[in-house]
């Protein structure tokens, strides 16, 4: 039996190239859309980013085809790019593509493929089939799109917000505005759509593929502080760092396992009573969240530091920031709204479809944060030692450059770090 035709964006990111690894283990055959990079071509991008999730993933010319193009594309390009490959009804489309950035100076980068790049990816999906059905469209959003929560009592539901809110920056601005677009759609052509919006994702327990963003930013900030504090002090620094932290120990911090995030929305996808032409909305988050309380001591612990504690907005009012609290406040600027407010999701649609016996509550324990805090990390010092000795080798060579050209391949070395494309 030959597998399901399915398209997917954003699969050499953190959650695409494992939902890739998933589709191809389960038979699919997958077009994926990448660019070139770092002098890899789209295909070699892919190949690398799968095989990291599973190296046993058979990848073959026949069930991965790579179409060069990027989300700021017209959607044209990609379909005449796919009809010269392959000539048969695609039969899902997995949108996964997206930027990370929240700073204002971003709002027009952020917007062009966030909200711009999702009308553009709805466009190719109406015209993708021609006159024939048209595939199932699952796109991967966010649990925190509708904004934030008007109390900690609030629970943010599996709709969208139809009226004006606050949201914590213009990445969560982004995918609200592209979730009302694929509402729109899917009134305006009876799509069979499903929005599937995880939480704070972070890697498997024992995987090493991982993503310098979310809750990892934060370690490899207090990774950088305690390097320099070591550089500086040398033996007279003992870990004791003396920040404090803008948050409560008791805050709750909604992170979910990729394995399981991957399991949720391919689950969804597989239940036959889903496929109407209606929308979906699915919050796929932890019911029994880590408190901050926990992830803090833990991040201390692989890092053998100290000294980072819990404080109110008026504490800092009655004693600022030093200049080291400032760095930390600054470096975390992405992810530090998340840990300073309480939010409780719903998920009622979500257990309809995917019950406890299918799918338990993850959970994040001492043992599964002190795994993956080990495993970033291994991958954190590697990246900085290869870094390291390209410059080396780029300063080297930059001095007899008159000498000895330099020889370049065109192709990166492979790295253990999935990034979002």
């Amino acid at each position: 039996m030959i597998g399901k035709l399915v398209f997917i964006t954003g699969a050499t990111g953190f959650i695409g190239c494992h939902m890739a690894s998933k589709l191809l283990k389960a038979g699919c055959r997958v077009i994926a859309l990448a660019r070139e990079k770092n002098g890899m071509s789209p295909r070699q991008r892919l190949t690398e980013a799968i095989s990291q999730v599973d190296p046993a993933v058979d990848i073959t010319e026949r069930n991965l085809i790579a179409i060069d193009g990027c989300m700021e594309d017209d959607g044209r390009l990609w379909l005449d790019a796919i009809r010269a490959r392959i000539d048969e009804p695609i039969d899902e489309v997995w949108h996964h593509a997206a930027i990370f950035k929240i700073f204002k100076s971003c709002r027009e980068e952020v917007k062009s493929i966030n909200v711009d790049g999702v009308k553009r990816m709805l466009d190719f999906v109406v015209a993708l089939n021609g006159s024939g059905e048209m595939p199932r469209y699952f796109h991967v959003s966010t649990a925190y799109s509708n904004g934030k929560a008007e109390s900690e009592s609030t629970l943010i539901t599996e709709e969208i917000k139809d009226r004006d809110t606050e949201f914590r920056s213009i990445y969560d601005w982004s995918k609200h505005q592209g979730e009302c677009l694929v509402q729109k759609y899917q009134q305006d052509y009876q799509m069979d759509t499903s929005i599937l919006r995880p939480s704070i994702v972070v890697s498997n327990m024992d995987s090493k593929v991982v993503i310098h963003a979310a809750y990892y930013h934060v370690l490899a900030t207090l990774y950088t502080l305690r390097k320099r504090a070591e550089a500086t002090l040398g033996d007279d620094f003992d870990g004791n760092m003396d920040i404090r932290f803008f948050s409560s120990p008791h805050t709750p911090l909604n992170m979910v396992p990729i394995d399981y995030v991957v399991e949720a929305m391919y689950g969804i996808s597989r239940k036959a009573h889903l496929q109407t032409k209606e929308l979906k909305i699915f919050n796929i988050v932890n019911e029994k969240p880590p408190s901050m309380e926990l992830i803090y001591r833990m991040v201390c612990e692989c890092l053998d530091l100290s000294g980072i504690r819990f404080a109110t907005q008026e504490d800092f009012d009655a004693e600022p920031m030093t200049p080291l609290e400032r760095v930390f406040d600054k470096r975390i600027v992405f992810q530090a709204p998340y840990t300073r407010e309480i939010t409780h999701f719903s998920d009622s649609k979500f257990r309809a479809v995917m019950g406890y016996d299918e799918l338990p509550v993850p959970q994040i324990d001492e043992a599964f944060l002190r795994n993956i805090n080990k495993n970033f990390l291994e991958v954190h010092e590697a990246g900085l030692s290869k870094s390291r000795v390209e410059k080396t080798a780029e300063k080297a060579a930059g001095s007899t450059a008159e000498k000895v050209p330099a020889k370049r391949d065109g192709i990166g070395a492979p790295r253990r770090l999935a990034v979002v494309d």
